[in-house]
């Protein structure tokens, strides 16, 4: 009896934490791709200062929670990610405002994709 009340409270302080890893990862990920997006939207309208705010604004929310995704994430995804920042700012501080659309879109392609092999699915458990 003492085992199976053991195992039930470790499935389920299992589950519980895997859930609030989801949830976390999921909000802070959708919080830095809506600023990338906001600094896209100042992009097109050539607004190279404002972009340029919003993407520092977005990498540093990125790097205050990268602590707490390396714990179970891949560091390669978060590693490209990183690279993905460093190029965005300086394309921006450049002023080279087609190719950081590009970066600023492969950014969110690839945040998007930490996401989907984070979620749990069966093509993730197989």
């Amino acid at each position: 009896m003492v085992r199976t009340i053991s195992a039930v409270i470790i499935f389920t302080i299992t589950m519980v934490s895997c859930c609030a890893s989801l949830n976390f990862l999921a909000t802070t990920t959708s919080s830095v791709i809506n600023d990338i997006r906001s600094a896209q939207n100042f992009l097109k309208d050539e607004n190279i200062e404002k972009a340029l705010e919003k993407a520092n604004l977005a990498k540093e929310k990125w790097e205050n929670n990268k602590k707490i995704f390396k714990i179970y994430v891949d560091h390669t995804h978060l590693e490209e990610i990183d690279v993905g920042f460093a190029e965005l700012k300086a394309n921006l501080i450049s002023e080279e405002s087609a190719e950081s659309l590009a970066i600023s879109e492969n950014i969110i392609v690839r945040i998007n994709q930490l996401k989907e092999t984070e979620e749990p699915s069966l093509e993730n458990i197989l």
